[in-house]
């Protein structure tokens, strides 16, 4: 009798048929493993490379002439990165209100730093900066919001401060009490915030502009735009933007007054208003 190959060529067969399902199981693993790495890695690829740390820097916004008084007119910020920070000078002076109203005792170009060797700093206290016989007097301004005043005012301005009844209204100072005559400006805190107020300004705009563009994504993906949800985003956009106005935090102004001065002054203005007659210029109502 004949034996019958049979099982054993079954045998084979089966041993072949699971190699190849085994092969192709692995091709398709490394297959899986493959997509999903590139999944996963499309995130990090699609990011923007974050931009490095930076720092604010104050340089020279022109040339300044020796002797010249540095005020925020003649400063620009910029931002340096910790690298580049290495660079400059070990006695730069970085920050604004460090130097502001300091003398230039040397030429700054444009672009230059403030150092300790090319500028002399203010007076770090009002006690230095008040002569001798007189007395330093702050006066807050009454509306924050009102910043003309502000911007018609600098550091050792002359002025003459009035006292103003309610229908004083002349600008010349008709009708209104003199005060204090040809008194010097000594401090004005705007300066600090003016620099403070150009970041917030650059946090605001860009806040503004994300904001239109995921308005505009809406009306682009939305078949029926919901008018309520416009009407949101649109009173979003429209608050940021009312942010926009300056704002003085506590806005004040310093006087060099004589004691007598300082007294006349306070009493006023417990029953009045006072504002200042910039020689030269107009009245500022303060």
């Amino acid at each position: 009798m004949t034996p019958r190959r049979g099982g054993v060529g079954a045998g084979g067969t089966n041993m072949r048929s699971m190699a190849i399902v085994a092969l192709l199981l692995l091709i398709l693993a490394l297959m899986t493993f493959a997509w999903m790495r590139s999944r996963l890695a499309l995130p990090a690829a699609g990011r923007r490379p974050q931009p490095a740390p930076t720092v604010p820097v104050a340089l020279a916004a022109h040339d300044i002439p020796v002797g010249k008084q540095v005020t925020h007119e003649d400063i620009e910020v910029v931002q340096k990165q910790q690298a580049e920070l290495a660079e400059l000078p070990a006695d730069t002076l970085r920050e604004p209100w460090d130097f502001l109203g300091g003398r230039a005792v040397a030429p700054i170009a444009k672009g230059g730093c403030f150092t300790r060797a090319n500028l002399k700093p203010p007076p770090r206290i009002l006690a230095e900066k008040v002569a001798k016989g007189f007395v330093a007097m702050e006066l807050p301004r009454s509306d924050p919001r009102s910043v003309t005043g502000l911007r018609l005012i600098d550091l050792d301005d002359r002025v003459d401060v009035l006292g103003v009844r309610a229908d004083a209204a002349s600008a010349s100072g008709a009708g209104s009490t003199k005060l204090a005559e040809n008194v010097r400006l000594v401090a004005i805190n705007r300066i600090l915030d003016r620099f403070k107020e150009v970041e917030r300004l650059k946090q605001l705009d860009r806040a503004i502009a994300e904001k239109k563009a995921g308005k505009e994504r809406y009306q682009k993906g939305a078949a029926a735009p919901d008018p309520l949800a416009l009407r949101v985003m649109d009173a979003e956009i429209a608050k940021l933007q009312e942010d926009m106005d300056p704002f003085y935090k506590q806005p004040f102004i310093t006087l060099e007054v004589t004691a007598e001065q300082a007294r006349k002054i306070a009493e006023y203005r417990l029953t009045g208003k006072i504002a200042l007659l910039v020689h030269h210029r107009e009245r500022v109502d303060w």
